[in-house]
């Protein structure tokens, strides 16, 4: 009796199933279609990304008090960004775990790309990325630089690392749910605020390959 192996991977030509050409804008028809979505887009320079964080975030804070801020430590511009709202806002300490993802008012992370075809952000898990920190504060501030816009999910899973996280996010959206009586309701199980903000700069930032777990090709010196 012959051996029976793994059934070999087709060959499929997906080239007819792209929406999006390679020559699209991307990162405009992703801030169109996560607009869409419910999500808040903005873009801005690499060089005021950190007030123009701490400008949004702004506007969350309670009438007494400071806004709970939980910072994901591989986040490229923790450092820029941290110092910018100390001044206004109270830092959890990452190492709380659980603790300070309930506490927290406002999650900032990474992404490891964004899907310009469906406007959907791709967050990964790794060490000292939690996937609570997408999920569970009221407010999720995504940072997204714009060399990690891609057409669609095709091109997320085709440069996918043969050792995949633990846990592959992907966020289309503020939360929602239609749970009681087909009533739309949002920020019921998780943010009810998601606020994109595409970066973009001359020069790609190096030394942040903890954010990217998805990719499999690293970062060029």
């Amino acid at each position: 009796m012959a051996a029976i192996g793994p059934t070999p991977r087709p060959d499929w030509d997906l080239s007819g199933t792209r929406r999006l050409g390679p020559q699209a804008e991307l990162v405009s028809v992703f801030a169109e279609r996560a607009g869409q979505l419910g999500m808040l887009v903005s873009r801005c320079n690499e060089a005021v990304l950190p007030t123009h964080v701490a400008g949004l975030i702004a506007q969350y804070r309670p009438r007494n008090g400071r806004v709970k801020v939980l910072l994901e430590p591989t986040l490229y511009c923790h450092a820029s960004i941290a110092a910018v709202l100390e001044a206004q806002a109270s830092l959890l300490d990452p190492n709380d775990g659980d603790e300070a993802m309930f506490s927290a008012d406002v999650g900032i992370t990474g992404v490891a790309a964004a899907v310009a075809e469906t406007g959907s952000l791709v967050c990964t898990s790794g060490p000292q990325q939690w996937r609570g920190l997408s999920l569970i504060p009221p407010v999720h501030v995504a940072i997204v630089r714009a060399d990690r816009i891609v057409p669609d999910l095709l091109d997320v899973l085709a440069t996918a690392s043969p050792d995949p996280p633990a846990a592959l996010t992907l966020i289309s959206g503020p939360s929602k749910t239609a749970d009681i009586e087909g009533i739309l309701i949002t920020g019921v199980h998780g943010p009810g605020h998601v606020h994109v903000v595409v970066t973009e700069s001359s020069e790609r930032p190096k030394n942040d390959a903890a954010t990217d777990p998805v990719h499999s090709v690293p970062d060029e010196e």
